[in-house]
């Protein structure tokens, strides 16, 4: 047991590492794609905070942001979100979740994808929780990047760690349904529902869901007001 944990923590840390390289790669290796072809791009900006002084004294901060670049080759999103909320001299929530998306002939009717997931939560008492797949998606509708509706299936790898529980590996499947749809000048919705289930074990699964309302202040810049649940 203590070599497969140990098989384990190296394996998540080379994750860790894996997701790190991959948004370098992805940065320069879209600059240099681009020479050649045309990429558009969506930046998204989200901070939330809170400080109370009195009879509980609360600080809490949640910063989040998403990369997103588009081009007739290829879509590639990168989102990352981190909660962080202290009172008085207890930490309730030290939660952070990204994930990668990179999907090949996006605008096609059937596509190729693969994602990355990894994060992990005190308030949910989640050491870590990784999910890697490929898989296909299909464009239920497709005017354009900011106007789709999308449904994504996955089969991969997921490896769940609690603190009260050993860790679990397995082989996985996972979903990813997108909607982005634009509401008046300016303004647009984004839905995303995500979910991944181990084979092995249907009772070990998670789920995530985010609704957000973006206003763009530039055209590559957006501020977003977001309500999720994970």
């Amino acid at each position: 047991m203590t070599l497969v944990k140990e098989s384990l923590d190296k394996y998540n840390i080379k994750m860790k590492k894996l997701i790190i390289i991959s948004i370098v790669v992805l940065a320069v290796g879209t600059s240099l794609f681009g020479q050649n072809n045309t990429i558009k791009t969506n930046t998204e900006i989200g901070l939330r905070g809170r400080w109370q002084t009195g009879n509980t004294n609360q600080f809490a901060i949640n910063p989040n942001a998403k990369l997103g670049l588009y081009s007739d080759s290829f879509n590639a999103e990168l989102k990352v979100d981190y909660r962080y909320l202290k009172a008085n001299d207890f930490i309730v929530n030290n939660d952070f979740w990204s994930s990668a998306i990179y999907q090949i002939k996006p605008n096609y009717k059937f596509y190729k994808t693969a994602i990355i997931r990894y994060g992990y939560s005190k308030s949910y008492r989640v050491d870590y929780s990784l999910f890697s797949g490929v898989g296909a998606g299909f464009n239920i509708r497709n005017k354009s990047a900011l106007d789709r509706i999308q449904i994504n299936v996955f089969a991969g790898y997921m490896s769940l760690k609690e603190e009260t529980q050993n860790t679990h590996s397995s082989l996985s499947s996972g979903m990813l349904f997108k909607l982005i749809s634009p509401i008046s000048k300016g303004i647009n919705l984004h839905w995303e529902l995500q979910s991944y289930h181990s084979v092995i074990d249907f009772g070990i699964w998670g789920i995530s869901n985010e609704v957000s309302l973006l206003y763009k202040v530039h055209p590559h810049i957006s501020v977003n007001i977001t309500h999720n649940t994970i």
